[in-house]
């Protein structure tokens, strides 16, 4: 069985069209043939730059939501979302379940190698 893990957060961009990644990532997990599509409540909240990362609290709690969902699949699992970030939960269980068996297919048009403070504007898609 194959679930669809939709992550619609957009908030790891720094764009002032991020906001528009929500319904893309929701046009995607409709595209996919799927047994069960399962969205992710993200939650939105300040932009501030805390730590060198744009909306740290946002995306932490999006990353605990992510993870909790995840809990409850024990299926194949296709992640669609926003930003890059939306992949970090899905790769800690991917890896924690597959261990050195696992293979991650990444498909991205940037290599996301940044860290926290690297990018002025504070975006964590680009420090996945």
């Amino acid at each position: 069985m194959t679930t669809v893990l939709c992550v619609p957060q957009w908030q790891g961009s720094a764009s002032p069209d991020a906001p528009r990644l929500a319904p893309g990532a929701h046009r995607t997990a409709d595209l996919l043939a799927a047994d069960t599509v399962v969205t992710v409540p993200v939650v939105t909240g300040t932009e501030e730059i805390t730590d060198g990362i744009r909306a740290s609290a946002v995306l932490v709690e999006n990353l605990r939501l992510t993870a909790e969902a995840l809990t409850k699949t024990d299926d194949f699992v296709i992640t669609v979302g926003g930003d890059c970030g939306v992949d970090m939960a899905p790769i800690t269980a991917a890896r924690e379940r597959y261990g050195d068996d696992l293979t991650v297919l990444w498909i991205d048009a940037h290599p996301d190698v940044h860290g926290p403070g690297d990018l002025t504007s504070g975006a964590h898609h680009g420090m996945v």
